[in-house]
């Protein structure tokens, strides 16, 4: 009787008190109840079930529903009944997941080949060079177009009418339409450089005190022109790395600050400031690759591209995070493209030639077409990082920079792919201040001039020649 009682007791007090029932909806949980001189402890321990009871059936509810382990824990006289209850809650679903996740690492392995075999193709010569035939082919077939909607409106005597020339002859209008072109923006010019040769006549001598022609963007950058364009446009890269390349109508835009409206979304970013503009196209250095790329500028859209499996580049340079991200100005650029009255080029560090040095820098002749090297036209000009800076190319010759050497004024280094020779010429290089901060020279071979960008600024050095 008094057993009784004491149960009833303990009952009548655990309502009183709210203390919580045994019963848990915990994966693991444990509590404790005291009631008079007795204890009651209950602990529930979920087990972790074996993979081979989750293959069973599909029917996990059933593996749910068994009771789960536990260990109750109570008083010798204790009545207490322990029960663990869990709800809502798999416990096959951590090793279920993981099992297919491991049946997924063949399927990887399967495909890891097959990604490499298609970059190989993508990037084959074969590929880049149909891509650049099937550009030109365009181009041409776009002239023959309206090359014969020309004749046809000659044949069949119809022009554009205009009330003011009403007066004029059928004829004088057909001639008319006979010397209408297609529009420079659909015909790129042919690839025959348009700069006379015999223009390298004379050795430089000096370059001459800048002058200054706008000053837009940030404190790095490129600013460029076109050698075989038949107008003054001007082509500019704002910073180090970017996706945008603006036009601007000529220099008096450019000092105005005023760019057109016709902004170039490159689909590939570009690093550095070793651009350049030639025969309607934009030839820069992919971003944190070693993947060449010339843009059209008419067609707006990747026309080739080339791999140069040989550049050695600084680790900044691959890196798109922390302080040497590639995004810091470091004196040089990994590439730079040049051209002068030769052709297209391209100045590079090499890791082709063995272990003696970790890189040397290459000059090479370029297809423009193409982005492939022309035959027997690379030459190792002996330098290597860090003994180099900017650089550009002068009827064959390639002149470099000290990293240093614009504080001093000099240029200091210059190789003669002619004669296969390199010379320290010390020309005199006037920056025009004190506070230079030059991160851009290229040569532009129809004013004989060099283009430059120096802190924000826009400018142009006359060069000095000797006969």
């Amino acid at each position: 009787m008094q057993r009784i009682l004491r149960v009833v007791q303990c009952a009548l007090l655990t309502l009183a008190l709210g203390i919580p029932s045994v019963s848990s909806t915990d994966s693991v949980s444990g509590s404790s109840m005291f009631a008079g001189d007795g204890e009651c402890t209950c602990r529930c321990i979920l087990r972790r079930p074996e993979l081979e009871k989750c293959r069973l059936g599909n029917n996990t509810a059933a593996l749910i529903s068994k009771p789960l382990s536990f260990d109750p824990i109570s008083t010798p006289k204790s009545k207490c009944q322990c029960q663990c209850e869990i709800t809502g809650y798999n416990p096959c679903d951590a090793e279920l997941k993981l099992e297919r996740l491991r049946n997924r690492t063949p399927d990887v392995e399967k495909i890891e080949p097959i990604v490499s075999m298609l970059h190989q193709a993508l990037t084959s010569a074969d590929i880049r060079r149909l891509s650049s035939n099937t550009n030109r082919a365009t181009t041409h077939i776009k002239t023959l177009e309206q090359l014969q909607d020309n004749m046809t409106s000659e044949q069949n005597g119809s022009v554009p009418y205009d009330a003011s020339q009403s007066n004029i002859s059928n004829r004088e209008n057909k001639e008319e339409v006979n010397t209408v072109n297609p529009r420079e923006e659909d015909v790129e010019v042919e690839l025959s450089n348009t700069v006379p040769e015999d223009s390298c006549a004379g050795t430089l001598m000096a370059v001459k005190t800048p002058r200054a022609f706008g000053q837009f963007g940030r404190k790095e950058g490129a600013w460029l022109r076109d050698p075989l364009s038949r107008d003054g446009t001007l082509y500019l890269a704002d910073y180090i790395f970017g996706s945008e390349l603006l036009e601007f109508s000529d220099t008096e835009a450019l000092a105005q600050g005023r760019p057109s409206s016709r902004v170039h979304m490159l689909p590939c970013s570009y690093s550095g400031t070793g651009h350049t503009v030639y025969n309607g196209s934009f030839y820069y250095l992919k971003a944190f690759t070693r993947t060449l790329i010339r843009y059209s500028l008419s067609h707006r859209a990747t026309a080739a591209w080339g791999l140069l499996e040989d550049l050695s580049l600084a680790a900044q340079s691959l890196s798109k995070f922390g302080s040497g991200s590639g995004r810091s100005w470091q004196g040089y650029n990994d590439v730079t493209f040049a051209s002068d009255e030769t052709g297209l080029w391209v100045v590079y560090p090499s890791n082709h030639f063995g272990t003696i040095v970790d890189d040397e820098l290459v000059l090479v002749q370029l297809d423009p077409e193409e982005l492939t090297p022309r035959k027997d036209s690379l030459w190792k000009v002996g330098l290597s990082r860090p003994q180099y800076g900017l650089s550009f190319v002068i009827c064959g010759v390639l002149y470099v920079m000290d990293k240093d050497s614009i504080a001093r004024g000099a240029i200091s280094f210059a190789f003669d792919t002619h004669s296969n020779s390199q010379t320290v010429p010390a020309l005199p290089f006037s920056t025009g201040s004190t506070s230079s901060y030059l991160t851009q020279l290229s040569y532009s071979p129809l004013e004989r001039q060099l283009y430059g960008w120096d802190n924000g600024v826009q400018v142009k050095y006359p060069l000095h020649f000797a006969v």
